[in-house]
């Protein structure tokens, strides 16, 4: 939805049940995203995952989740960079692999480590997208999209402790 009088974007935040949880809000002029206070993030958009996916994807906001629809791909946002209420999650979904796409900024970065650390340690199965620095997904056409590089995670660490 749309509250005119604070110029934001509102959607609801649903657990895996579909329950909502609270609306989350984003600033139209300043790209920020306002959460209920004291709010435990779930996997945003987890409820409306099939029951097995191949390649899961793993995004920081919701703009980011609806561009991978768009694009055809399965995934859920951390709204944010991830807590570990939220890597619990990711363990119960029943896929193939994930694919962190964080957004391409140091903050998202040291996010991927962070959580493909966290899969890689429990035995997953972990890709990183390429994201442009200083760029989501979201920013990205489906042609960029497409052409982005996916590569597995133990090569992206060896690649971002060079830069």
């Amino acid at each position: 939805g749309y509250d005119s009088i604070n110029d934001h974007i509102t959607f609801p935040i649903k657990d895996i049940y579909n329950n909502c949880l609270g609306i989350g809000r984003r600033a139209i002029k300043e790209k920020q995203y306002i959460y209920p206070f004291e709010f435990v993030k779930p996997l945003y958009g987890i409820y409306e995952l099939p029951l097995f996916i191949n390649h899961l994807w793993v995004v920081e906001g919701p703009f980011n989740l609806w561009s991978l629809y768009e694009y055809h791909k399965s995934g859920v946002a951390l709204l944010g960079t991830g807590t570990q209420y939220q890597y619990k999650q990711l363990l119960t979904v029943k896929c193939n692999d994930y694919v962190l796409a964080l957004d391409g900024d140091n903050a998202g970065h040291l996010g991927t480590k962070k959580l493909g650390s966290f899969l890689f340690n429990n035995r997953k199965k972990v890709y990183v997208a390429c994201v442009p620095n200083n760029h989501d997904i979201n920013d990205m056409s489906y042609e960029q999209f497409k052409q982005m590089e996916v590569i597995p995670y133990e090569n992206w660490v060896q690649l971002y402790k060079n830069n």
